[in-house]
């Protein structure tokens, strides 16, 4: 029959070792969303108002209308046509994944006639 000393003591390091392979799994899993190997363009990080955007994404996003226009799928193909051309994108642009961050993050919201950009409400001072 063990002893509960050492049962205890077993189960202590068993405890030890999971939450260091956790904290092991999550610091690898940060290490690549900051290096852009998890996906194309528009994920390598950069900061923008709080959100995090490509700057790839960012130029798509300055060609689009603002707010009490709308704008198609289309428009947004377009715009990124014209930032690849001007940067060179490598992987190439994908109209729907940057549709589908801008929507995800609520920087563009769905209308009755195409999308629209998100109006930006002023923050009251403090």
């Amino acid at each position: 029959m063990s002893s509960p000393r050492f049962s205890r003591r077993l189960l202590q390091q068993q405890a030890r070792r999971a939450r260091r392979k956790a904290l092991e799994s999550r610091a690898s899993d940060e290490a690549v969303v900051r290096s852009g190997a998890g996906g194309g363009l528009a994920w390598r990080l950069v900061p923008l108002r709080g959100r995090f955007l490509a700057p790839f994404t960012k130029l798509i996003l300055a060609a689009l209308p603002d707010h009490p226009a709308s704008f198609s799928a289309v428009d947004v193909a377009v715009a990124c046509q014209e930032a690849e051309a001007a940067v060179g994108g490598d992987p190439p642009c994908n109209p729907a994944e940057i549709m589908d961050l801008l929507v995800s993050r609520g920087l563009v919201e769905w209308s009755a006639d195409g999308f629209r950009k998100r109006q930006r409400r002023m923050r009251p001072r403090a």
